[in-house]
């Protein structure tokens, strides 16, 4: 069997007693391996994730990836390659004929706790949106995912797959006025990590962060903190959602414009600043949003409101002036 091969050649790699780079650390990908490519310090095996042809590496060195790389005949393979600088590497692969399909990067934050204790977001909240999934929902669910996401990208599931994640409670909807499936989130968590997989909402966005919110707030009870997920580079939401920006100052017209960004949420609060008057549009409820006012001696603000979400007025009763 293929995978024995590549087992006991894998075997042989780590005996070198040298340092072995990989983009894989389960079995499953091993166990439905298909072909295989073999170097002197390295080796390459595909497999079939639901249709979608991924490659998986075990190397002493990237050079030797290309040299694999370089082996294989046809198109469609997919490799996800792991880096922490995301051009590194990055002539060597397209040397070997690869070319770029998506971006993604790992964020994280190693203590959501404070989203609970000094975040106003809980008083805004609502709790009861969203519930775990049905394992009767599965097929429609995976019909939607199966429908948004792109698989060379994403790791999609089978329905018997999908129904053993609705059974571990890693899966939650809502459900519109019509009925239809408006919003998706799985998560997988265990005692010290809680992961982000995938996340589908055409809802407001209210509905997706109330899921969550549910979701980490069992988390944290249990003692949890560490949270993470990989997001597609051009998925913007999703990273000022994970991001951790306080302050950024932008110029506009020739006037100085100070952004504060909310961490927890998709919200930006703007200052502009003349003497010790303000212009506030869209207050938030941020320590760096109040010092920053304070530090100015702020003593009189117009405060503009684009609309009456939670996030855009969370600020407004406690402004210092």
């Amino acid at each position: 069997m293929q995978n024995n091969t590549i087992k006991e050649k894998l075997a042989a790699l780590k005996n070198t007693g040298k340092r072995l780079y990989t983009n894989n650390y389960t079995n499953s990908a091993l166990e439905a391996a298909e072909e295989l490519w073999e170097s002197k310090e390295g080796i390459l095996f595909s497999y079939d994730d639901h249709g979608v042809k991924r490659l998986v590496y075990n190397v002493a060195d990237f050079k030797e990836l290309k040299t694999l790389l370089q082996q294989i005949e046809g198109s469609g393979y997919i490799l996800e390659f792991l880096s922490r600088d995301k051009d590194e590497n990055r002539g060597l692969l397209e040397q070997s004929g690869c070319s770029i399909l998506a971006r993604m990067k790992r964020v994280s934050n190693p203590d959501c706790r404070f989203v609970f204790t000094d975040s106003p977001i809980m008083a805004y909240a609502d709790l009861n949106l969203g519930r775990e999934a049905f394992v009767e929902e599965a097929q429609e669910i995976n019909q939607t995912l199966w429908s948004v996401f792109d698989t060379r990208v994403s790791h999609l599931s089978s329905d018997e797959e999908l129904q053993h994640a609705i059974r571990n409670g890693q899966i939650s909807i809502y459900r519109g006025e019509n009925g239809t499936i408006d919003a998706i989130m799985q998560t997988v968590v265990h005692p010290r990590k809680f992961y982000f997989n995938h996340a589908y909402n055409k809802a407001d966005k209210s509905v997706i962060h109330a899921m969550i919110l549910k979701r980490m707030r069992t988390y944290v009870e249990a003692g949890g903190k560490y949270v993470y997920a990989w997001v597609e580079e051009k998925n913007i939401a999703s990273f000022k959602f994970n991001g951790n920006k306080k302050m950024k100052m932008i110029e506009i017209g020739g006037s100085s414009v100070y952004q504060f960004v909310w961490d927890y949420i998709d919200s930006n609060a703007y200052v502009v600043v003349k003497g010790q008057e303000a212009l506030v549009i869209d207050p938030v409820d941020t320590k760096e949003f109040w010092a920053f006012l304070k530090d100015r001696a702020i003593q009189r603000a117009t405060v503009v409101l684009t609309h009456g979400h939670f996030d855009h007025i969370t600020g407004l009763n406690s402004l210092p002036m």
